[in-house]
């Protein structure tokens, strides 16, 4: 807890140790390409992180690092996992295995204190049939989402129906997708790193770029529609990308509007408020404008630590005052720290329970209809016993002690979510259709 807000971090990272990939370690290849100049330190200072990096980054001195920063309960996310099983080396069956790996090893790390530490899994992506069977496992394993990298990886976007069965298997289930990039990933066509060769211009662009291109996909290529229950967070990114985003699928979108005799049925904003959140840095000074746009209820607080873009032990605080600085109040904050917790669930809730009802749940996966999306496609909402899921507008629980949402039933736009959908790109689209709509009434 820091000045009185309990902090939920929402994208903090593990220190994997040797040897935990097996032989996922390529020979004679790094499983990444970091640029020149890449900062390796937290913000230049190794002392910062002194007691960590002696123990190793266990489980308990992770927990220290936690308690100096205010943090009440963090999402782990891996760091040389942002890589290894992606290399290209590897084929499906190499990095289903480094997958496997790193799941056991970090729900074993989570153990040490369920109640404050909960992690994301890892799928390989090269096949989204293995992925299915990796997803299925995490939820075994108490891991509350998976990890998915947002670039052009196989051949494939992240809205490419091939994923479908995976985001059935994540909806059944209640775990959300982490859309998470990291510099330098060998052999895939990250954005920037086909015209830029340093640190700088390189991160800048493959981050908000990279997510930017995985919410288009997700939302023009129809797999959130397809996929109502599934939750999205975007991470690690900025948010001022956000606004401006929306607004522009918006205007793409209603282009070419009836175009092909189809089209969806909510816009990029409706569809944002529905089912995803983003993650703010400390000093993101652009938070303000995000919280306008979609609501401090799909914002997140992450500190990124111990990675070297961290303002570890500082974040915390830095945040605080950024969201002051954006004048927010403090039921934004309060959301955005703690309140909100939509890319995730249960942290130390349960295990049992949550083991029990996840059993109780249909594992198989059932294909949907090939064709187009529709307006009337059903949207109700499979919510399982002892687990709340977010994405009818339901907070879920991090603390055995927080109470339970009353659950509702979902509708297109949420009643509590209107400020969210009623953003700034929807309102402008839903004026010019009232114009089109008139103007075609008065030339009849």
């Amino acid at each position: 807890m820091r000045e009185g807000h309990r902090v939920l971090d929402a994208d903090a990272h593990v220190m994997e140790p040797g040897g935990l990939f097996g032989d996922a370690a390529v020979p004679g290849l790094a499983a990444f390409d970091l640029p020149p100049g890449t900062p390796t330190l937290l913000r230049g200072r190794p002392d910062r992180a002194a007691d960590q990096v002696q123990h190793g980054f266990d489980a308990p001195s992770y927990l220290r690092a936690m308690d100096v920063e205010g943090i009440d309960a963090a999402v782990l996310y891996p760091s040389f996992g942002l890589w290894v099983p992606f290399q290209p080396e590897l084929g499906a069956r190499g990095s289903a295995r480094a997958c496997d790996l790193y799941n056991e090893w970090v729900a074993d790390y989570c153990s040490a204190a369920p109640d404050r530490l909960a992690a994301v899994a890892l799928v390989p992506m090269a096949d989204p049939r293995a992925a299915v069977h990796a997803a299925r496992r995490a939820a075994d394993l108490d891991l509350v989402g998976v990890l998915l990298r947002p670039n052009f990886l196989h051949g494939r976007n992240l809205g490419d129906r091939a994923y479908d069965p995976l985001y059935e298997t994540l909806a059944e289930a209640g775990l959300a997708v982490a859309v998470h990039e990291g510099l330098g990933l060998r052999g895939a066509p990250t954005m920037g790193s086909e015209r830029f060769a340093g640190y700088v211009l390189r991160h800048a662009c493959s981050h908000p770029m990279e997510q930017m291109s995985a919410l288009g996909s997700l939302v023009v290529d129809g797999a959130l529609e397809r996929h109502p229950d599934l939750r999205v967070g975007f991470l690690e990114s900025g948010t001022g990308w956000l606004p401006f985003w929306l607004a522009r699928l918006a205007d793409h979108l209603e282009l070419v509007r009836d175009a092909d005799g189809w089209h969806l049925p909510l816009t990029p904003a409706e569809y944002f408020a529905r089912q995803c959140v983003i993650c703010a840095d400390p000093d993101d000074e652009l938070v303000g404008d995000a919280v306008a746009h979609v609501g401090a209820d799909h914002v997140m607080m992450a500190s990124d630590f111990p990675h070297p873009e961290s303002r570890y032990p500082e974040a915390v605080r830095t945040f605080l005052s950024t969201a002051r600085d954006c004048g927010l109040g403090p039921g934004a904050v309060d959301a955005m720290l703690w309140a909100t917790r939509r890319t995730s669930t249960e942290c130390g809730s349960g295990s049992r329970s949550r083991r029990q009802a996840r059993r109780s749940r249909p594992r198989r996966y059932r294909p949907r209809s090939t064709a187009s999306p529709s307006p009337s496609a059903s949207t109700t909402v499979r919510a399982a016993p002892g687990r709340s899921a977010c994405a009818a507008g339901r907070t879920a629980s991090w603390s055995s002690t927080a109470p339970r949402p009353t659950l509702r039933p979902r509708s297109r736009c949420p009643p509590s979510w209107r400020a969210p959908c009623s953003s700034t790109a929807t309102r402008n689209v839903r004026a010019r259709r009232s114009r089109q709509a008139g103007s075609a009434s008065r030339a009849t």
